[in-house]
């Protein structure tokens, strides 16, 4: 498939992650560390966002940089119906809404999409390595601040296909973590 074809709903992705964040960091405004936390992480989204867009200008105004992926766009559109569920549900909890963004954060439409479009396109991996540095530190905030707080994350297991990994609860005493089937 062609690595442009990925760009549009990638960028969609990353523009309503950002939109629920910028929720929950009104939602939690309250507690300053955790509202803080959100309006980064919205904020960080869009310029996801908007990188993305850039590297689809870029690929469409320089045609040598268009590549094939071996990727379905499927797995990005799973991503964004699950986000667009959480927007259009009540807000959840301060711990619910920490392991969410940590499962969002992890999952294959933040990581495993970009290393396929780095692969198809190699004049973009500064850009690129740029943008999953973010999500590392993403995913080091949201550690941070669990830690910090208290909250179990989910870890994922190492196999299955990425977007359906189940999450198995920390090797804490803890809750068990948010499945997806109650979002």
């Amino acid at each position: 498939m062609k690595a442009e074809t990925v760009f549009r709903p990638l960028q969609t992705f990353e523009r309503t992650v950002g939109d629920l964040y910028s929720l929950w960091a009104k939602v939690f405004q309250g507690d300053h560390a955790a509202g803080f936390l959100f309006a980064k992480l919205a904020s960080d989204e869009r310029g996801h966002a908007n990188l993305v867009d850039y590297q689809r200008r870029m690929v469409q105004k320089d045609q040598s940089l268009a590549g094939d992926v071996d990727l379905s766009p499927l797995e990005i559109q799973q991503g964004l119906a699950r986000v667009q569920e959480l927007l259009a549900k009540a807000p959840p909890s301060l711990s619910d809404a920490v392991r969410l963004a940590y499962e969002l954060e992890i999952s294959s439409a933040e990581g495993h999409t970009r290393n396929a479009i780095r692969q198809a396109h190699p004049d973009l991996r500064r850009l690129l390595e740029c943008l999953a540095g973010e999500e590392g530190s993403h995913r080091g905030r949201l550690e941070s601040f669990a830690q910090a707080r208290g909250i179990p994350l989910p870890v994922p297991e190492a196999t299955g296909p990425p977007m359906e990994r189940s999450l198995q609860p920390s090797p804490s005493p803890a809750p068990p973590p948010i499945s997806w089937s109650l979002l």
